[in-house]
C-alpha cells in the first residue's frame, strides 16, 4: 500500500485499505507518528520515527512486537539522542531552516513553514 496512514485516518478508509489484504497486522511507516489502531479485527501499527517525529517529542521512536502462539504484545519506546549535535550537523551541511526547525520542534513541515512565514519581516 502506498496510502499514508495517520493517527486520524478515518476507520472507513482503514476498512477499505484492510480489504486489500488478509493480514491481521499491518505495519505502517513514513507518517512519523507512533500509534496502534484496530479496525475490523486488523491491527495497524506505526513504530514512529528515528530522526523526524512530528508529534512534538524529539526523541527517537520505535516499537517492539513480541509474537508468541496466538498472542502479541506491542511496546512503543522513545529514546533520547544528541539533538543539538544533530541540529548543528544539519546547519553545517547547509540544510534549509525548514528542515532544522522541523526536527528541533518535532513538527511537520507544513506547521513549521507556517511558523516561518509568520516570523518573516514584511517588505515594503
Amino acid at each position: 500500500m502506498d496510502d499514508p496512514i495517520y493517527t486520524d485516518t478515518p476507520d472507513e478508509r482503514l476498512r477499505e485499505l484492510g480489504a486489500q489484504t488478509k493480514a491481521d497486522v499491518i505495519l505502517c511507516g513514513h507518517t512519523h507518528q507512533q500509534f496502534v489502531r484496530e479496525v475490523n479485527h486488523q491491527i495497524y501499527i506505526n513504530p514512529g520515527s528515528v530522526g523526524k517525529p512530528i508529534d512534538g517529542d524529539p526523541r527517537a521512536g520505535y516499537c517492539v512486537l513480541n509474537i508468541k502462539k496466538g498472542s502479541m504484545t506491542i511496546n512503543h519506546y522513545r529514546i533520547e539522542y544528541d539533538l543539538e549535535k544533530t541540529l548543528a550537523a544539519m546547519r553545517q551541511a547547509g540544510l534549509a531552516a525548514l528542515f532544522t526547525r522541523s526536527l528541533e520542534l518535532s513538527l511537520g513541515f507544513d506547521k513549521v513553514q507556517a511558523m516561518l512565514e509568520e516570523t518573516k519581516p514584511e517588505v515594503s
